[in-house]
């Protein structure tokens, strides 16, 4: 008697050794799904069948091997064919999520943006998560009915995507909406509103940041107003008072920022790493105290030998720096910045071209600013000016902050001006002034650059 299963037997015997035909692959596709082999049926689009041409095929054993519990590995492509086959943009979700699993940032906000432009409501994690920080920008603030925590997380999402995405209009609005509702919730959002103040021109240069109904007594546009009022609401939060102290000392306050985080206990080894890093900025003539002291905490916390070598860089402890690198060679390949460190032992010994291959691997793998900042120092070491150009304008593009935007731009000037191409240069001077209207060496560059012409 004629056996299906049987036959789907033969037939996955037959198309593992051989191309088959598409009369043939169609007839082993209907055995296999009869038989109920739906790895198989998809198995057939990896040689014999293709995708684009049999859309409605590969949606069939592919919906059958999810309902058989089954997560099927397809190509990325096969999520966009299944979605126009079967007008289905939830097919776009799932395969951002997929690439996001297989650490394929890239594709994965691709297919997410893509399932949002055809109306599909994506979850705002996932956005996140793909760094579509741009769409969630424009998330609406009016107030959601439900979970408050919930619509507080929808909030501080919106909010820090707007400021990642250098909106910080936006992400004003959306940290104003969340203090206003839940005032007493956290500390960051204050400290949020603090940065962005900070980052902007003189109050007399621009409109203050400040909702109205909030501003009040203290002079708009200052973001110690923000951080005062941060610390009288959370007096005994540690990360509240590590923030605070880190713009005390940007304001040359290091007195009061060192008796600040003199009184701190850290609870964890990441509050005792930014406690070392801060302590070191507030008395540099402890650096190395402070830096191998770290260490003598937490010997086998990667986080912190990664702060001990970036206290010992900041601080031109060369001796000291070595010393740590071989000691700890054991967590170097678990440092949050072993990257950076890799390829700044590269650069010291001379070796450009290992440092570059490593800031541009860097660059693929985080997708970064300081990855293709450092790439582009790399290719100004070797006189590869347009190069060097290229990976401070592509860094500029994703830096986090006006301030370094602009340092991007400035070096992207000199590429451009030691590769002998002015008007670039000129152009890359006018972006920095841009991004930050005070940049004093982007005003003096341009100037130099006119005073050159005849």
């Amino acid at each position: 008697a004629f056996s299906l299963e049987a036959y789907a037997a033969t037939a996955r015997e037959f198309s593992a050794l051989t191309l088959l035909s598409e009369p043939v692959a169609l007839a082993s596709f209907d055995a296999f799904m009869g038989a109920g082999f739906y790895g198989e049926a998809l198995a057939l689009f990896e040689r014999s069948l293709r995708i684009e041409q049999r859309p409605l095929l590969f949606a069939e054993a592919y919906a059958a091997q999810r309902k058989a519990g089954v997560s099927p590995d397809i190509p990325t492509g096969a999520y966009a064919l299944l979605a126009d086959a079967l007008n289905a943009p939830g097919f776009l979700i799932e395969g951002a999520l997929a690439e996001m699993r297989r650490g394929r940032l890239s594709f994965a906000r691709e297919l997410a943006r893509q399932a949002y432009e055809r109306g599909a409501a994506l979850p705002p994690g996932l956005l996140w998560d793909a760094g579509l920080f741009e769409l969630l920008s424009y998330a609406p603030l009016e107030r959601q009915e439900g979970d408050e925590a919930a619509d507080a997380e929808r909030l501080e999402l919106a909010a820090s995507a707007a400021y990642l995405s250098a909106v910080p209009a936006l992400a004003a609005e959306a940290y104003a909406a969340l203090i206003e509702r839940y005032p007493e919730r956290s500390w960051r959002p204050y400290a949020a509103m603090a940065r962005l103040e900070a980052a902007q021109p003189p109050v007399e240069e621009r409109k203050s940041l400040l909702p109205r109904d909030i501003a009040g007594e203290p002079e708009p546009g200052v973001a110690a107003f923000w951080y005062e009022r941060m610390a009288s609401l959370f007096p005994r939060n540690a990360g509240a008072a590590l923030e605070y102290s880190a713009w005390l000392l940007s304001q040359a306050r290091d007195r009061e920022a060192l008796s600040m985080l003199k009184g701190l206990t850290p609870r964890s080894t990441i509050e005792a790493s930014l406690l070392a890093s801060l302590l070191a900025r507030a008395e540099p003539s402890r650096a190395r105290a402070i830096a191998l002291g770290l260490l003598a905490r937490h010997p086998e916390s990667p986080q912190a030998v990664d702060t001990a070598l970036s206290i010992c860089h900041a601080a031109g402890l060369w001796k000291e720096y070595g010393t740590i690198r071989v000691d700890y060679a054991k967590l170097a390949p678990a440092l949050p910045r072993a990257w950076f460190w890799d390829g700044l032992d590269a650069f010291s010994l001379g070796d450009y071209a290992k440092a570059e291959t490593i800031f541009a691997q860097a660059d693929l793998e985080y997708e970064g600013y300081s990855a293709s900042y450092n790439m582009g120092l790399s290719q100004l070491a070797q006189a590869r000016y347009g190069d060097a150009a290229r990976s401070f304008s592509v860094a500029a593009s994703k830096a986090a902050d006006t301030t370094r935007k602009s340092v991007a731009y400035l070096w992207e000037a000199k590429a451009h001006e030691a590769g002998a191409k002015p008007d670039a240069a000129r152009a890359a001077y006018r972006a920095a002034l841009q991004a930050y209207p005070l940049s004093l060496e982007a005003k003096r560059g341009l100037t130099a650059l006119d005073a050159m012409r005849p």
